[in-house]
């Protein structure tokens, strides 16, 4: 039986065995990076034989696209009453996030994403779950005429979420609310129309 055949009949053994080994794999990217992500650890921890994994996850490269699979949601929330404060709230957890223990699998994500067209989706769906609720903003905000309605909303996006990804993944410089709440701020001061939100 292929493991085509394994996932048609949905066998529940079969998928704890599958979400274990993702688990483990999972949680050994965030504490000790990509490189002790191997075939044999990842059995260990998730207590299987290492066919097992090997069945399932020929190579390395497999077995750490799939398990990004299993990565919390980041919580994003639209708090606030106005413009300012939903964008300072939105991006305040997306810094949070950005200094959370998942930031390892995501720069694992960010490098191998380079070589390997699966990751690269995973990626783009990622980023676009974790800034959409940004365009959400942007778009009510240009309905109302508080920015203008010609706004590149990617744009936007790359001006306000972009510096907190360069930021955490690439200059290592301190990510705070106070930088968060600058950052909204000067954004709005350039693109508000006058007298505007």
């Amino acid at each position: 039986m292929t493991e085509a055949d394994d996932s048609a009949y949905e066998d529940p053994r079969v998928a704890r065995t599958r979400q274990a080994v993702l688990e483990a794999a999972y949680a050994l990217l965030v504490a000790e990076g990509s490189e002790s992500v191997t075939h044999a650890r990842v059995a260990e921890i998730a207590q299987v034989g290492r066919a097992t994994v090997y069945r399932h996850w020929p190579d390395r490269q497999a077995l750490l696209a799939e398990a990004l699979s299993v990565a919390p949601e980041p919580e994003l929330h639209e708090a606030g009453p106005d413009t300012r404060s939903r964008l300072v709230a939105l991006l305040e957890d997306l810094r949070r996030h950005l200094t959370s223990s998942a930031v390892p699998a995501l720069t694992t994500l960010v490098d191998r994403a380079e070589w390997n067209d699966e990751l690269q989706a995973r990626k783009r769906s990622l980023v676009g779950r974790m800034t959409r609720p940004l365009v959400v903003v942007l778009d009510e905000a240009c309905a109302r005429g508080e920015l203008p309605a010609t706004l590149d909303r990617s744009l936007a996006v790359a001006q306000l979420a972009g510096v907190l990804f360069f930021r955490r993944l690439l200059s290592g410089d301190a990510l705070t609310t106070e930088g968060v709440t600058s950052l909204v701020d000067d954004f709005l001061g350039r693109h508000a129309p006058r007298g505007g939100g």
